[in-house]
């Protein structure tokens, strides 16, 4: 290969590379400015276009269910009485309902909810607050919805965050909400599992998000599916049921089991 051909096969690039303004012959001159242009808008049209891919997009909103209740709004949420009713349904729909309203179709909203959301809502509580709602989910999650209406961040639920156990764990069958408005526990297949609500996935100090396990593992799992778990009031025992125990002999250390919160609080 001689020179003129080596020299032919260099690479150009505008950005690191000096303008070449003649030719091999030196006999023309060869203006590069609008090739260098040319390249330079590319550049600038590829980086935009990469910049746009790489914006999160909001998620989008589930489509409603047939007959199913509007929405809720501000404005429409904002006039509920404190005194709701929740309701969950297989299609994982969360339903507020205002006690106060017996006319047919009033005093009655759905929660936004994602079109990733999976169906079965199989267990929802309310914290002991009222200003939370925490749904378990077949994916092995729990949705936290703030449902604040007054002297809070916002008057229109929202979702908070998600929590999410390993993929392995199953679905969430019971979840039950603790006196102190920021733990809670939740069931799946696998195991018993203690949430710090108010903690988990928050930044810490320094900004950065916490990584690693942020669920604690409580003892004694059933085997079966939990079907019921409640804390008594004062905070000292959680009492777990599951679908493989029964009342066959009036045995109650049979049938459920009584955790001592102390124990892994």
């Amino acid at each position: 290969m001689d020179q003129t051909d080596a020299k032919s096969d260099a690479s150009f690039d505008p950005l690191f590379d000096d303008d070449p303004l003649f030719n091999e012959d030196a006999t023309e001159r060869v203006p590069r400015t609008q090739d260098a242009i040319s390249r330079g808008q590319q550049l600038n049209v590829a980086a935009n276009a990469e910049a746009t891919q790489a914006k999160p997009q909001p998620p989008r909103a589930a489509a409603a269910p047939k007959n199913a209740p509007p929405l809720l709004e501000q404005n429409s949420y904002i006039s509920y009485s404190p005194d709701m009713l929740m309701t969950v349904y297989i299609d994982g729909q969360i339903v507020l309902w205002d006690k106060r309203v017996h006319s047919p179709g009033t005093g009655v909203g759905r929660l936004w909810m994602s079109e990733r959301t999976p169906p079965w809502c199989l267990s929802a509580c309310w914290s002991a607050d009222g200003n939370q709602i925490y749904a378990g989910r077949r994916n092995g999650s729990v949705d936290i919805w703030d449902v604040r209406q007054a002297g809070g961040s916002t008057s229109n639920p929202r979702l908070m965050k998600t929590l999410r156990n390993p993929p392995s764990s199953g679905a969430v069958s019971s979840v039950v909400a603790f006196p102190d408005s920021r733990h809670i526990a939740c069931a799946s297949v696998d195991n018993l599992r203690l949430w710090n609500v108010a903690e988990a996935n928050e930044p810490d100090a320094s900004g950065k998000m916490k990584s690693g396990v942020q669920f604690k593992i409580i003892p004694g799992h059933h085997g079966g599916i939990i079907s019921q778990m409640v804390v008594d009031p004062g905070a000292r025992f959680l009492v777990s049921a599951s679908g493989n125990r029964g009342w066959p002999y009036g045995d109650s250390t049979r049938t459920v089991f009584v955790h001592e919160i102390k124990r892994f609080n």
